[in-house]
């Protein structure tokens, strides 16, 4: 839009009508923008639909939404449910790995109920206990959430425009490694757009990607909503948790008969 200054021009009695370009607002960094949101206590909200697929075509449709919580150095915890709907006739062994399932993440610590974990758990227990992986925002292999990976992709975009960026990447590029010396090979090829609000904060992910040395591939939309909002995520009760690591770690009791 153009603003309209008129002036008299007193020498001539005549009205000067003089065209002011309107000053374009500052775009907004995305990185920045970002590393604001950064707060603990604050988080924002993910709803995810993935499409697995086998030689191009598409066996499985899976719709997963849940919170984020923040810390200052990046995602502290996530919480979020998953249903998986197969496209194809599934024998009894596969179709535990379609059933609903929720996963907790907070720091290292990984707790997962339902699913195919249903009939594993022994009775009175609820969640399953994995130590040693972090929590992340979706499952594509770009992990918008994280300043990196954010500043590395925009750094290498084929094209940025009206609120968009767009491109491809390498799980290598985007933990910064030269490609022949990289060990993360899974991905080898990862197309990406991103969608971003008027602050710069992203709003949606869609990425595709191929597993490397296989016929598998997966499309992964994702939206983000509710950025600042207060989200707060505690582990499950722990007398509902069981960890196979910690029962095998344990020593067997010499009295109890039934070890003997």
């Amino acid at each position: 839009m153009k603003h309209v200054a008129i002036g008299l021009a007193l020498t001539t009695g005549v009205a000067l009508i003089t065209a002011v370009p309107a000053q374009a607002a500052p775009k907004a960094d995305p990185v920045k923008a970002l590393i604001a949101q950064l707060v603990p206590g604050k988080g924002v909200r993910m709803s995810e639909t993935r499409k697995s697929a086998k030689n191009g075509k598409t066996y499985a449709i899976a719709h997963e939404k849940g919170k984020i919580a923040f810390s200052r150095r990046g995602i502290a915890a996530t919480d979020k449910s998953e249903k998986i709907r197969p496209l194809r006739k599934m024998d009894a062994d596969e179709a535990a790995f379609f059933q609903p399932s929720r996963e907790i993440v907070v720091g290292k610590t990984v707790y997962r109920s339902g699913g195919i974990w249903t009939d594993e758990l022994p009775d009175g227990k609820r969640w399953l206990r994995i130590k040693g992986f972090g929590p992340s925002s979706s499952n594509s292999p770009i992990e918008v959430l994280d300043p990196k990976h954010l500043r590395v992709l925009l750094a290498h975009a084929t094209f940025r425009r009206d609120g968009t960026a767009g491109g491809v990447t390498t799980t290598c590029r985007l933990e910064g490694l030269a490609e022949a010396n990289c060990p993360y090979k899974d991905f080898p090829k990862i197309s990406w757009t991103l969608w971003f609000d008027s602050r710069g904060l992203v709003t949606r992910l869609v990425s595709r990607h191929v597993v490397h040395d296989t016929a598998l591939s997966a499309h992964v939309d994702v939206r983000y909503t509710g950025w600042g909002s207060t989200v707060v995520i505690d582990p499950p009760p722990a007398d509902q948790v069981w960890d196979p690591q910690e029962e095998a770690d344990t020593p067997a009791d010499p009295l109890d008969e039934s070890t003997s």
